[in-house]
């Protein structure tokens, strides 16, 4: 079972060789924990501030997945680009690889498309 983040911070991340990322989040109670994302194939954050305030962690499964995801995480933003996104959202889906999204109420997006991820309890160095 996911935690409820909701109110919750992202307190950092780490990046690490062989498609790992670990992303540290607190609950508002103050739990920490790690998000591990394994097999990351791309990975977007943005608008990183002090506080980073969680409204909601989302995971969508490779059926959920969307052209939109497609255009976020590879900014894809003109028309001619639409062959570029069928493929991406293909191969997506033909590597069953799931989406990970941390909205914010207050800072840091963070979107990850991936094979699998856990949370750990704590902070996972």
């Amino acid at each position: 079972m996911t935690p409820d983040f909701h109110d919750g911070f992202l307190d950092g991340f780490l990046l690490f060789p062989n498609e790992v990322v670990h992303l540290y989040l607190r609950t508002a109670a103050g739990q920490a924990y790690s998000l591990v994302c394994i097999g990351v194939q791309r990975l977007k954050l943005s608008n990183v501030r002090e506080g980073n305030i969680i409204l909601d962690v989302e995971v969508r499964t490779t059926e959920e997945l969307e052209a939109a995801d497609i255009d976020e995480l590879y900014e894809i933003s003109t028309a001619d680009m639409i062959d570029r996104r069928a493929n991406l959202l293909e191969a997506a889906k033909r590597e069953a690889l799931q989406e990970v999204i941390v909205s914010p109420s207050y800072g840091a997006e963070f979107m990850v498309l991936l094979k699998r991820w856990e949370i750990q309890p704590g902070v996972i160095k």
